[in-house]
C-alpha cells in the first residue's frame, strides 16, 4: 500500500527589478512582481518567467512536505 502524500508546499516568488509573466508547470499566472503559489510536495515544478526585452528564465523547484520557499528572480534586459 503506498503512503499518502505529505502536505504541499508554499512557493513564495519575488521578481525583480519590476515584473515578468510567470508559468508555473505550464500553466499561465499572468503578470507577476510577487507570487504565492501552494505546490504539491516531493514533485518538480517547472517554472519560466517572460518579459519583453528580458531574457527568459527557466528552473525548476521541489519543495519538501510543509516546506516555504522564497525565490527571487533576477530578470536580465537583452542586449540591445
Amino acid at each position: 500500500m503506498a503512503s499518502a502524500p505529505g502536505p504541499p508546499g508554499v512557493l513564495q516568488i519575488l521578481i525583480v527589478p519590476t515584473w515578468a509573466n510567470v508559468a508555473i508547470d505550464g500553466v499561465a499566472r499572468g503578470q507577476r512582481t510577487r507570487d504565492v503559489d501552494t505546490l504539491s510536495s516531493g514533485v518538480v515544478h517547472r517554472l519560466r518567467f517572460e518579459r519583453p526585452g528580458f531574457m527568459s528564465i527557466d528552473t525548476t523547484a521541489t519543495l519538501q512536505p510543509g516546506e516555504q520557499r522564497l525565490v527571487r528572480i533576477q530578470m536580465t534586459p537583452r542586449n540591445p
